[in-house]
């Protein structure tokens, strides 16, 4: 099997969809962790003033200007990417090379990995997210100070498992550990009630990523962004591709910080209808495991086969093969009316 090989994640696949004579429209999308109740009404009005004969601003600086008033960081520490896919290619390009020793925490998105291998790391990839333990934290840091490695990637909350690692103590552990680079995933943080943020937060061995593709509900344009030193940074700088933020998400992504009282009040919603989810799903003897976020593993007898089974009746779940959880799916909370068909489906 190729390492460089790229992975199925979540979401339609379209070539599948085709072969099955499915249409995207007509299935419920259970698989991808986006926000069900879309963007804000102001993000769609944005894109009507998008002028597409024009070269977008290379360096994105109003939507940094933006991010960089929302999280109390200097613009000069924040990068924009093609999503935070791209992101954690050029962390890995920048910081990982040949023979270097990297530990990903998982199971978890096989992304990070990937990036590690193409970049000519010694990647260890150890599970440490037990999907039914409380708080996996304690774990987490005793077997980095174990093994001690060059660089090392955290998904935080963790995708799939939902869990959310204490940030007070992952910062002991950076400034006890300055020999190890530590790259941390947030893609999903803002589904996390109170959840802290490692952004603005200022070591030499950190690189931050965020999303605005999940929570904010723009998963089609494509858009994450980074924090790190200004020296760090330089090299990241050295790396990137030119334009790979498009002018509509650079848009789109100002609109949303400017809408945040509807993503809030989307949240609140979003929490109630997950615990409802997960109730009923108990009541029909399943056994959704405890998370973090909207989002959450699911035992059953064989994933691929029961997505199969789910999508007969136009329902997507993400099987966790890419995960090497065999026998699980993984399920997004979606409006009340979507829950009830999922459920319905499973029942049968």
């Amino acid at each position: 099997m190729n390492p460089h090989a790229e992975e199925i994640h979540g979401g339609i696949d379209y070539q599948e969809f085709r072969e099955l004579g499915l249409h995207p429209k007509d299935v419920i999308d259970f698989s991808s962790n986006i926000m069900p109740f879309g963007p804000s009404p102001e993000v769609v009005r944005s894109l009507h003033e998008l002028v597409i004969d024009r070269y977008p601003d290379r360096d994105g600086y109003e939507l940094r200007c933006a991010l960089a008033q929302h999280h109390a960081i200097g613009i000069s520490r924040i990068m924009l990417g093609n999503g935070c896919s791209e992101l954690i290619h050029l962390a890995a390009m920048s910081w990982i090379k040949p023979g270097m020793n990297v530990l990903v925490l998982g199971p978890t998105f096989s992304e990070y990995a990937r990036a590690s291998k193409i970049s000519g790391g010694v990647c260890t990839e150890v599970s440490v997210f037990n999907s039914w333990s409380d708080s996996p934290t304690v774990a987490v840091l005793e077997y980095i100070q174990s093994q001690s490695p060059d660089v090392v990637w955290l998904c935080n909350p963790n995708n799939p498992t939902g869990h959310y690692l204490d940030t007070g103590q992952l910062e002991s552990l950076f400034e006890a550990m300055p020999q190890i680079k530590f790259i941390v995933d947030e893609s999903y943080l803002d589904f996390v009630q109170n959840g802290a943020s490692l952004f603005c937060r200022c070591y030499p061995n950190l690189i931050v990523l965020r999303s605005m593709t999940k929570y904010y509900a723009m998963a089609g344009l494509r858009l994450g962004y980074l924090s790190c030193t200004e020296s760090t940074m330089k090299l990241l700088m050295e790396r990137r591709v030119p334009w790979s933020v498009n002018g509509a998400a650079l848009i789109a992504g100002t609109a949303a910080l400017n809408s945040l009282p509807y993503y809030r009040n989307a949240m609140e919603k979003l929490r109630q209808t997950n615990q409802s989810l997960t109730q009923a799903l108990k009541r029909i003897g399943l056994q959704p495991s405890d998370s973090s976020t909207p989002f959450f593993l699911v035992p059953v007898d064989n994933g691929k086969r029961t997505r199969e089974q789910l999508l007969k009746n136009r329902i997507l779940v993400r099987d966790c093969h890419s995960f090497g959880l065999e026998n699980m799916i993984r399920i997004s909370t979606q409006t009340e009316a979507l829950n009830e068909q999922l459920l319905l489906a499973l029942r049968t």
